[in-house]
């Protein structure tokens, strides 16, 4: 059963937004926002000594384009709409929505960035391990926001974990550099998912996290203040031939193929097959695997609730269904997964 914490993710851009205040005065002082992908509360606390730390609750399903979504707009999923990675739209589209670039539907009328402009700050995004992804969500992201860092991190299998902090440090320093003498909000993606999924929580990961504290306090120490955030953690997870044949089975019996990602999976049952589909899974499913009607999840017809399949499936132990090469998973409910860290250097 998940912690219980009335802090959500959600409630990351007024976090941020009250940061403009406290860094208000006669010189202001830049805001820089570490934003890690992957980072569970546990581990940010063992890494980071120096930090003050929050726990914050991520959003369902616990995937990135998911997250990343809500803590920017401050938006709940069922207000933004995106329920995950594969989706189905109005037309019966299924979509990725990390290559997808046409319209998603209204974008949000402000975010992040559009606060720190109203604030007086120079909203810039240092796209880091985004710059792969030219697609419609990285344009609803980072809305708003000057673009800069073409510089992979973790997306660059040249680098090594220990290697980011002192590539962040030259990408942000240049953000600092950019335009005019006003004040900056400098937003900063890492995606330490990518090192996660194959080697999970290990050594060089450790030590990188640590590295970026000592960034942080560098920067602190010269004035900006600091924070970081990030959107779910990974749990080890074997693959499941059982659950996979099941589930080929299952997709005979649907509209389209299968949708969601990693650790929540949802099918799109045909007309008139949803209630016996939903009885075998139930029956059939391995231990440890949960099967749920989507609107235990998401209030009948919301944007999420349509464009997702009508029958997740969902795990809840150490099994499920795995890309080759990959030991480490996230997308469901448990604490691992769920449970991430908002943490703050200032002097």
């Amino acid at each position: 059963m998940p912690e219980q914490s009335n802090d959500s993710i959600v409630s990351v851009r007024a976090r941020l937004r009250a940061l403009f205040d406290a860094a208000d005065g006669e010189a202001r002082r830049d805001v820089i926002v570490l934003a890690i992908d992957g980072i569970p509360f546990g581990f940010a606390a063992t890494c980071w000594q120096r930090a003050e730390l929050q726990k914050l609750r991520s959003v369902f399903p616990t995937t990135s384009s998911t997250a990343w979504l809500s803590s920017l707009t401050g938006e709940e999923v069922s207000e933004h709409g995106i329920p995950g990675v594969a989706f189905a739209l109005s037309s019966g589209e299924l979509i990725n929505v990390y290559d997808y670039r046409e319209e998603l539907g209204p974008r949000p009328r402000s975010n992040i960035f559009t606060d720190a402009a109203d604030a007086g700050y120079a909203p810039i995004a240092v796209l880091g391990d985004l710059a792969p992804l030219d697609c419609t969500w990285r344009e609803l992201l980072l809305q708003g926001a000057e673009r800069t860092g073409g510089t992979a991190f973790f997306g660059k299998p040249e680098h090594s974990p220990e290697e980011i902090p002192d590539l962040v440090r030259q990408e942000i320093e240049s953000a600092r550099e950019r335009g005019s003498r006003q004040p900056k909000f400098i937003w900063c993606f890492i995606d330490a998912d990518l090192h996660i999924h194959r080697h999970g929580y290990d050594l060089a990961l450790e030590q990188c996290l640590k590295g970026l504290e000592v960034l942080a306090i560098e920067l602190a120490e010269g004035g900006a203040i600091v924070a970081s955030h990030s959107d779910h953690g990974l749990i080890k997870t074997k693959p499941d031939p059982a659950l996979q044949e099941l589930l080929l089975e299952a997709e005979r019996h649907c509209d389209r193929p299968m949708g969601g990602a990693g650790r929540t999976r949802w099918l799109y049952p045909s007309e008139g097959r949803k209630d016996s589909l939903l009885a075998m899974l139930r029956k059939r499913v391995p231990a440890g695997i949960r099967v749920e009607e989507s609107g235990f999840f998401f209030p009948a017809g919301s944007k999420p609730e349509v464009r997702a399949g009508s029958i997740f499936i969902i795990a809840e132990g150490d099994h499920f269904l795995m890309p080759e090469g990959h030991q480490y998973e996230h997308g469901s409910l448990t604490n691992e997964e769920l449970f991430v860290p908002f943490a703050l250097w200032r002097q």
